[in-house]
């Protein structure tokens, strides 16, 4: 879905040179993710699962890769 969105981002950044709905939410959406995946971290007691969370809220709050958030923790 969000592939979808881009063409709209990037025809609102050619014509009036900046993007207030689509990029905005996108970015929220990644630190929302990234939120989660700490709150798992926090409250697991399992060390397995409190690194794996960890390095998804890192990858996912950093770099914006939310896949391993959202197969691997969440």
């Amino acid at each position: 879905m969000h592939m979808a969105l881009n063409s709209g981002a990037f025809q609102m950044l050619e014509t009036i040179g900046y993007d207030p709905i689509v990029m905005p939410v996108m970015v929220l959406n990644n630190l929302n993710q990234g939120a989660a995946c700490l709150a798992v971290a926090v409250k697991r007691k399992s060390k397995e699962v409190r690194s794996l969370a960890l390095s998804c809220a890192i990858t996912v709050i950093i770099d914006g890769v939310s896949e391993p958030a959202i197969m691997g923790s969440v």
